[in-house]
C-alpha cells in the first residue's frame, strides 16, 4: 500500500472583507423593492447565518447588481484561475514539491462552478501531470 503524504495546506481569501453590518445594509437595499415580508425574511435568514465577516472577488455593489450568467461565469473564473494558482504554487514552494510530482490536487470553492473546474486550470498552467 502507498503512503499519503500531506506537505502543505494553504488557503487564500479574496481581498475584500465586508463586515456583517457592511453586508445587511447593502442586502436590505438591494430588497428594498419587495414586499414587507420578503424583506424580513431576507433579513432573519442572513442574521441567522451567524456570519460575521464576507470574503469576495467582487464588490458589494457588483454583487448586488444585475449581471447576466455568463458574466457571473467570467468573474468567477478569472479570480478562481489567478488565486488558485497563486495559491497552489506557494503551497508547493513551501512543501518543497515540483508539480510534476503531484499524484492528486483536492480543490473546493462554495461559489460559483466551471466546466472544466478550476483544478485542471491550474494544473495546467503550473505544468502538473494529466
Amino acid at each position: 500500500m502507498n503512503d499519503i503524504n500531506i506537505l502543505s495546506v494553504n488557503t487564500v481569501l479574496p481581498p475584500n472583507r465586508y463586515e456583517f453590518s457592511e453586508v445587511e445594509a447593502i442586502f436590505m437595499r438591494w430588497l428594498s423593492t419587495q414586499e414587507k415580508s420578503v424583506q424580513v425574511k431576507g433579513q432573519r435568514i442572513l442574521r441567522n447565518a451567524d456570519v460575521l465577516q464576507r470574503h469576495s472577488f467582487l464588490s458589494l455593489e457588483e454583487i448586488f447588481s444585475p449581471r447576466s450568467l455568463t458574466d457571473s461565469t467570467r468573474k468567477y473564473r478569472e479570480a478562481m484561475i489567478e488565486f488558485g494558482t497563486h495559491v497552489l504554487k506557494d503551497g508547493l514552494e513551501q512543501a518543497g514539491v515540483e508539480p510534476e510530482e503531484v499524484d492528486v490536487l483536492i480543490t473546493t470553492s462554495c461559489t460559483g462552478y466551471m466546466i472544466p473546474s478550476v483544478d485542471a486550470y491550474m494544473a495546467d498552467a503550473l505544468g502538473m501531470r494529466p
